[in-house]
Formats: structure tokens, C-alpha cells, sequence
């Protein structure tokens, strides 16, 4: 299996920090012209290149092992869907009230985020 196959570039994720923290990033990639790690956009632009590997892929993601130094952390990577915004995911992001308003299913949420925010890759 390639690196490649733990994430699709076209779709929403949703990433849960150890902490309890959560972000929806997009243009996720676990093999980027070689880097041995994962690189997303965090919208509107800020785009984030995370030494690691990846230790498990699951029924809607993968579980990143990301290197902080000496350690480790576990991130999840889970794939974004209306539902999971809808039910809440909403408040964490800044005028998501408002985009709820917009959208009324998955494509429509991710055509939302890859049209509004620009192409770094």
C-alpha cells in the first residue's frame, strides 16, 4: 500500500488533536513529492508540513503518529461529512452558523471550502 492511500486529496478532514481540539483541514496528503509525513491546508491559507508516520488507517481516515520532538503524539484524521458538521462541528469554525445556512449535504461542503480558499499545492 502507498502513502498515498491514507488520505484523498479532495476531501474534507477533520483532525482531533490530543488536546480535544479539532480542525477541519483540507488537501490532505500523506506523500508529498517524497515527504514522509502529512501536509494540509488549514483555511483560509496556512499550510502545515508534519514529520510522521501513519500508524493505522480506519473505516473513515487514519490515525497519524506526528513527531514533536523527542515524542509523539496521536492525531485522527476522520473524514468530514455534513452530518458531523451539522451536529455540532459547526461552532468550532469561524461562521459556521452561516455556512450551515449555505450547505445541505458533503459535496456541497467541500465544493464550499475547495472554491473559496486557494490552491497552495
Amino acid at each position: 500500500m502507498t502513502h498515498q492511500e491514507y488520505a484523498d486529496s479532495r476531501k474534507l478532514y477533520a483532525i482531533h488533536f490530543p488536546d480535544g481540539s479539532s480542525e477541519i483541514v483540507m488537501k490532505v496528503t500523506t506523500d508529498r513529492k517524497g515527504f514522509k509525513g502529512v501536509c494540509y491546508l488549514s483555511p483560509p491559507d496556512h499550510g502545515h508540513m508534519i514529520n510522521g508516520i501513519v500508524e493505522t488507517q480506519t473505516e473513515n481516515g487514519f490515525i497519524f503518529l506526528a513527531e514533536r520532538g523527542e515524542q509523539s503524539e496521536r492525531w485522527e484524521f476522520t473524514e468530514m461529512t455534513y452530518d458531523i458538521f451539522k451536529d455540532g462541528f459547526f461552532e468550532q469554525v469561524y461562521g459556521g452558523e452561516q455556512l450551515l445556512e449555505k450547505v445541505h449535504n458533503t459535496d456541497e461542503l467541500v465544493n464550499y471550502y475547495y472554491s473559496n480558499f486557494p490552491d497552495y499545492t
